[in-house]
């Protein structure tokens, strides 16, 4: 699938996957070893960029929500690890700019004579940023349930910024305080 959506980017965009597989597993056994060599092996055959996150995010650049993002790995549940996502999702938003799109997402671009890549320009010259929904833009309840498909945003907007706040926030609530109706809709991945 990553495959097919790198052929249909227009020319000059790259598809990026973020990681954690290290450059080295000394540990790893020979089947692991062969599995990670064939996977970077179709990366580089489909011109798929593979970045780290730990070699990108590390003690000289953080990300803004560094601690959080590691409490949420460490928990190695569903919902943690949905919420590190979703902080990592934000976080290289905020450093790189780009298009977020959830695996399993269909995004249309737009009217036939219209390229991708006009379309997003189009997007980003008029404010900076677009976020699309599973259904209709402004139903927090389809945003607490985890609505969002796609995130565009320039590097450095705003939106994404006040975004990270709003969830660094919500780790100094209480667990009553979360659970109050007025908890941001960003906050939670349910």
């Amino acid at each position: 699938r990553l495959a097919a959506i790198r052929l249909a980017l227009p020319s000059g965009m790259s598809l990026v996957v973020w990681t954690n597989l290290p450059r080295r597993q000394p540990t790893a056994g020979a089947a692991a070893l062969a599995e990670r060599q064939r996977f970077l092996e179709w990366a580089a055959a489909n011109r798929i960029w593979l970045a780290n996150i730990d070699e990108v995010f590390h003690a000289g650049q953080p990300m803004r929500l560094h601690e959080y993002y590691r409490l949420e790995l460490l928990k190695q549940t569903e919902v943690g690890l949905s919420r590190a996502a979703m902080i990592l999702r934000y976080e290289i938003l905020e450093r790189f700019g780009g298009v977020h799109v959830a695996l399993g997402s269909v995004v249309a671009q737009g009217e036939p004579s219209q390229p991708l890549d006009q379309a997003l320009g189009k997007l980003l010259a008029r404010r900076g940023y677009a976020i699309a929904q599973h259904t209709e833009p402004g139903n927090l309840n389809a945003m607490r349930a985890g609505g969002i498909v796609a995130v565009l945003a320039a590097r450095n907007h705003p939106i994404v910024h006040d975004i990270l706040e709003h969830l660094a926030q919500d780790y100094e609530k209480t667990l009553s305080e979360l659970l109050a109706t007025n908890a941001h809709p960003l906050s939670s991945p349910h």
